[in-house]
């Protein structure tokens, strides 16, 4: 469910908003949320200081969409 539901508010942000691309960001322990991004069609970035925390940075473009 968590995936079908993560590849519908991408399916959004591209279809309905124009969105050109989307990022992402996880705890760096949080496996199962980078797997769900991987799954539907996000790639590994790096990482970006947010929050006052460095984080794993996702990024999927229009027309990756797995």
């Amino acid at each position: 469910m968590t995936t079908e539901l993560a590849n519908a508010i991408v399916t959004y942000g591209f279809d309905q908003l124009g969105l050109k691309e989307i990022n992402a960001v996880t705890h760096a322990e949080n496996l199962a949320s980078q797997r769900v991004l991987y799954k539907i069609g996000f790639h590994d970035k790096g990482e970006v200081f947010w929050y006052n925390e460095t984080l794993p940075l996702f990024k999927i473009n229009y027309g990756e969409k797995a």
